[in-house]
């Protein structure tokens, strides 16, 4: 499930929908969720995450590979440079933060 904030999603629908139809064309059920209660999702945690992704551990997923597809299709040329974060929640618990934007990645 794919969750950004309506502040987010605002910003960069499009985009988003674009990342549901990849994520779908190589195997993910995937469901976009822009409403108020993914604003309750990325504030959950302590910190705000502009985008909450929930994955299941039996997906199959790279990790690493998902992250940088999702980081090389939401990178924001057009607007200010803002730090925007993202995290990745599996089912069993294991959280993972990271920058939205290619340029914030160290």
């Amino acid at each position: 499930m794919l969750e950004p904030a309506p502040m987010e999603y605002g910003l960069h629908g499009a985009k988003y929908g674009s990342l549901a139809r990849e994520l779908e064309e190589v195997g993910f059920r995937v469901r976009l969720n822009s409403r108020r209660t993914a604003y309750r999702s990325t504030m959950a945690f302590g910190t705000f995450y502009d985008l909450v992704i929930r994955l299941s551990t039996d997906s199959g997923a790279n990790l690493d590979a998902l992250i940088e597809h999702i980081q090389h299709l939401l990178s924001s040329e057009e607007l200010p440079p803002t730090p925007r974060m993202g995290k990745v929640m599996l089912d069993d618990g294991t959280e993972y933060a990271f920058p939205l934007d290619e340029a914030d990645v160290p």
